[in-house]
């Protein structure tokens, strides 16, 4: 899922652009709790959770080039409601709304609704369990599949592939 948390987070012009890799690992060993740290080719993001619980009230997040991402979960949680999230990206601020499907984006994935243009993204679980085997998602027009290390993405954490 957390290709996913990391899906929402990453823009650009995607267009021709190259797979891109990046690497996450859980801060203490819980992502939920204490966040997690994604890097990549020219790339870092350092996410915490809101008031230490990701799954009721979100996370910021702070990248090497100085975008940062804030994340609401709705009422509900956010893998159970979905989010919204506003990132600020080269001084452009970029707006989502996330949705759970059957109430369980763990297991089922969400849909995004994009604020700024008609894109939108859609991200399905691998064998109906992103916690376990990440899944494949086409955000803002490019495809991605997230892998889980140790079937296990927010303990151990996850690799995200961007095509």
């Amino acid at each position: 899922m957390k290709y996913f948390l990391l899906l929402t987070l990453l823009t650009g012009s995607f267009a021709f652009a190259e797979t891109q890799k990046f690497e996450t690992t859980c801060k203490r060993k819980d992502c939920f709790a204490y966040g997690w740290k994604t890097v990549g080719e020219n790339y870092s993001l350092d996410t915490i959770c809101k008031d230490q619980n990701c799954r009721e009230f979100g996370w910021a997040s702070v990248a090497n080039d100085h975008s940062t991402y804030d994340v609401t979960c709705k009422v509900g949680g956010c893998f159970r409601s979905g989010w919204s999230s506003s990132q600020h990206i080269n001084g452009k601020v970029f707006d989502d709304q996330v949705s759970c499907r059957s109430s369980n984006c763990l297991a089922f994935g969400w849909t995004v609704q994009t604020g700024y243009d008609l894109m939108g993204g859609d991200a399905v679980c691998n064998l109906g369990d992103c916690s376990k085997y990440g899944g494949e998602s086409v955000w803002r027009g490019r495809p991605s599949r997230t892998l889980c290390f140790g079937s296990d993405c927010y303990h151990q954490g996850w690799e995200l592939f961007v095509y």
